[in-house]
Order: structure tokens, then sequence, then C-alpha cells
């Protein structure tokens, strides 16, 4: 069985080949073929036969399933005419591009790259197909009976391969990425190996202390030593962070760019990178006037930062910029301490964030079309102070303003209370009502003179009154019956629309008192 496949710009095609041998002759028919069109986009004619030979090996695939129970099928052959398909098919999916290398792993797990083989042009029947034939030209007897080399023998076919057939194009070869490794210092190691300053600091002394043939395990480093090692650290910093900044420092005739300069650096005797200023008159220590320049993004600066931070027990960000430049100037230290600060653990359990509920649906009363204040919210605002006279001597006495706010238009009517006791307040209810109609709910906060009100609604027996005041307000409250409505504690925002009138009448109220002041005063 042979299977054969070319492509052209106008469409590719594949064809089956049953070749039967008896011995005496050998037969070749064709069993099937497809053809399809080639893609609107652009394509390469190498790919187009690449998509030849995957629908070539889905052909064979089938026609093998097919035919595997009627016939004995002692061998399979794949042909195509092209040397750069040919060298994809045999070779690796992974060195190609990723058009080439999806079609080349099917291809290869519908047929083994052992069957394909190369045949010559002139010979391939399939060209038929992929470039058409006119009507008088349909009996071509290579389609219908495959190339002339498949009747003869084995010896007599086209040869495995051709010198030129494992060259495919270099522009399908998926690009390779090599990783090049510059040569890092042993500072740059260090810092990737430990999370710990200080410990890092005392290896780099033991480090120094060898190679000034000093017994490096004598003692412990002393301050000194590690003070030392630590300036050895953050000058090789600055040489690799500021490398342009520590060449025009140490030669004035270089050309600098660099943004540093309007910090106005300079070398100290040490050789470290400081930053000026206009505090040399100061009366403070020389490290406060001229800090060390660190930069911002290099792991050296994270360490310095999580050791002020965990040495000063976990201070804000504001608090520990302003201690940490009491040493080195960070460039941009406002949002590199900030970025630092999000990894401590610590902090991090220290402020859990609260999980903001999903916003809930206005009560029923909020949304009907009924009379004002049928549906009432109450509140106390102030104290204030209330004068009693306009003579000099007068006496001021505090007062609060009792508040009923309609749960349908937010519409306010205050009344004046006296103090916070439930028969003032019940006054003001009186007088509310008589002013503005019954009503049919009241809602508050749980106010001891609120509850107290409700449970005189509820049981007027237990009202701390005489008998002829229960009575009274027993028939006051019977023929004005209606129903109270409490937040549930520790809830304010249930009570939000009274709450935003308590803030609107206090504004207004204010403005119009120091209004009438300076109006006095003039």
């Amino acid at each position: 069985m042979n299977s054969t496949t070319d492509s052209s710009e106008k469409g590719y095609a594949a064809a089956v080949y049953l070749r039967c041998d008896y011995g005496e002759a050998v037969q070749c028919h064709l069993i099937t073929a497809k053809t399809k069109v080639s893609p609107l986009k652009r394509v390469t004619i190498p790919r187009l036969e690449l998509c030849g030979a995957v629908l070539a090996a889905q052909l064979l695939h089938h026609v093998h399933e097919v035919y595997q129970p009627l016939l004995s099928i002692s061998a399979m052959h794949a042909w195509i005419d092209s040397n750069t398909t040919l060298a994809w098919i045999k070779s690796s999916p992974h060195k190609w591009a990723t058009f080439v290398a999806n079609r080349t792993s099917q291809l290869q797990s519908l047929t083994p790259p052992s069957l394909w083989r190369y045949v010559p042009t002139g010979d391939n029947p399939v060209d038929c197909a992929s470039r058409g034939l006119y009507p008088n030209e349909l009996h071509h007897p290579m389609w219908w009976s495959g190339p002339a080399f498949l009747v003869q023998d084995d010896s007599a076919w086209p040869p495995m391969s051709t010198p030129d057939m494992l060259d495919p194009i270099i522009s399908e070869a998926r690009p390779i990425t090599l990783l090049s490794t510059s040569e890092t210092s042993i500072f740059d190691q260090l810092f990737l190996r430990h999370s710990s300053l200080k410990k890092i600091i005392r290896i780099i002394a033991y480090c120094i202390r060898f190679f000034t043939d000093i017994n490096p395990l004598a003692v412990n480093p002393s301050p000194s030593e590690q003070l030392h090692a630590f300036e050895i650290i953050i000058i090789a910093v600055q040489k690799q962070s500021f490398s342009d900044e520590h060449s025009y420092l140490r030669d004035q005739n270089h050309q600098s760019q660099s943004k540093l300069r309007a910090l106005n650096p300079f070398l100290d005797d040490h050789g470290i990178i400081r930053v000026g200023g206009r505090l040399i008159h100061a009366d403070i220590p020389y490290e406060q006037k001229h800090p060390i320049l660190l930069p911002r993004s290099h792991r050296l600066t994270d360490l310095i930062i999580d050791d002020y931070h965990q040495h000063h027990k976990h201070p804000g960000a504001t608090t520990l910029q302003t201690i940490i430049q009491q040493q080195y100037w960070i460039v941009a230290s406002r949002q590199i301490i900030r970025s630092r600060l999000r990894t401590c653990i610590s902090c991090y359990r220290l402020r859990p964030r609260g999980l903001q509920p999903l916003i809930g649906n206005l009560p029923k009363f909020r949304l009907q079309q009924v009379k004002p204040f049928l549906v009432t919210g109450v509140d106390y605002a102030g104290p204030i102070s209330l004068r009693t006279s306009t003579t000099r001597r007068t006496v001021s006495c505090q007062a609060y303003i009792c508040l009923f706010v309609c749960m349908t238009t937010k519409a306010l009517h205050l009344e004046l209370a006296s103090d916070l006791s439930t028969e003032t307040f019940l006054m003001a209810l009186c007088r509310f009502i008589s002013r503005r109609g019954l009503i049919q709910e009241i809602h508050s906060d749980c106010g001891t003179n609120f509850v107290g009100a409700a449970n005189l609604f509820r049981t007027v027996d237990e009202f701390p009154q005489s008998a002829e005041y229960q009575d009274k307000c027993r028939d006051y409250l019977t023929a004005r019956n209606f129903t109270w409505h409490f937040n549930p504690p520790s809830a304010p925002h249930f009570g939000g629309l009274w709450e935003a009138g308590v803030k609107s009448v206090k504004t207004l109220l204010y403005r119009r008192l120091i209004s009438n002041d300076s109006n006095m005063k003039n």
C-alpha cells in the first residue's frame, strides 16, 4: 500500500494506491484520493507540502484500518517530492516552529517516519490533483495506476534519500534561547543564599581575616571588623549599581547623565558614595548629614530594610523611612519600603482585611408611595447649649434635638428635647404626631429612652409612673397604636437615613449660628 502527496499554491492533495504482487505480474490501482484548497492566507510551499503530508498520513491510516481485516498488507510506503518536508518528518518536532512542530507531531503519531520516501516530481501522480487536469486529460495513466516504478522490483525504486534531503529551511527552526550567565561576585552569591544581613557581614569579616593572614576562627569578629566588612559590601554594591556615577566622582572628566546628580553625591574617605545636602552646619552626626546612597532594586537594600524593620519592632512605613534615612538614602525609598513591609508575615497577620459584604436590598417601606411620615425613623442629635433669656447673666442649659425622618421621602421634622429621659421623648413624640399625623411604624436604635418608650407600648404597667398617668398613657397609645422596630446592636448603618439627617441638621445649624455671631459682632 502506497500513499503519495503533493501541493501547489492552489491546493494540496493525497492519494492511496494498492500494489498487488501476484508473482508473475504486479498491478497497481488507485484506492482513494482527497484534495483540499489552499488557505486564503498566503502560506509557503514547504508548509503546504507538510499539510499535504498530514492529509496523506490520515488517508493512509484510514485505508489501512479498513483493509486490514480483508487483506494481508505486507508493507506500506509514503512518497513525497519535497526534501524540506521530508527532513521535517524525519526530525524531532521540538526543533521546528509551532506550525511545523504541530503538524509533524500529528503526522508521526499516524505513520512512522521510516515509511516516508522521496519521489521525483516527474513521477509523482498527485500532481494531477494538486495542479488540476482538463476533462480530456482525465484518463491520465499515472493518476489511475500510480508511478511507473511501483510495478517494478523494489531495487528499481527511487533511493531512500538524496544528498540534499536533510537540509530544511532555517526560517522554520525554533529560536534557541541561550542563557548567558555573567560572572557573579561573592556578594551576589551571599545575597542569594542568605536572608540575614548580620550573617553576611560576619562571613565577609571572616573572609577578610583569611586574606590578611589572621586566624579566621580565633574569636568572633569585633564591631570594627564587622563595620569594615559592611563598608566593603556597600562599596561593591555601589560600584555595581551606580557605575556611571562612581566613574564620574573618581574622574571629573568623565561625562555623566545620571539623574542622581541632583542629590550632589560625593565619595567619602572610605570610597563610599554619600548624598550631599544643606545640613552641613547642623549639630547632628555626620551619617545623618550625609547618608549613604543605596539603589532601589537590590538585595542589599531589601536586607537593610528588613533588618531595621525587625530591630525596631515592626514600625509603620513612614516611621521606618524616617529611621532608615538617618543612615541611608534609598532611591525612591517610599515605594520600596512599602513593598517590603507587605511581605512581613507578622505585620500582615495584624492587619487583616474585613470581608466586604454584598449590598443588600432596600427595605420595602423605602420604596412605597405612602403618606409622609407613615414610616418614621427617630434619633437624637446634640447636646446643644440654650440660653433662657437675652440678659448678660443668663445661665445656659443643655438640650437635644429629637429628629424624625420620613423613611420614604426623607423629610425631616425637628423637636426640642430638654433631656434624654423617656418622658421627654414621649412628649416630643406626641408633638410630632399632633403635627404630622398618625404613624404606622417607627424605627430607631437601641437607646434607653427609645427602649423605655417601646416598653410602655407593650407593658404599660411596668412604666414607673403613677396609676393615673398610666391610664392616660394607655388611652392615648391605644388610640394611636403603631409598631416599633429597633436596629440590631452595634449596627449603626441600619439607621443611615437618620444619621445622614443628623449630619445635615448639624451642618446647617452651625453655619447659621456662626453667621449670626458674625452679624452681631459687626
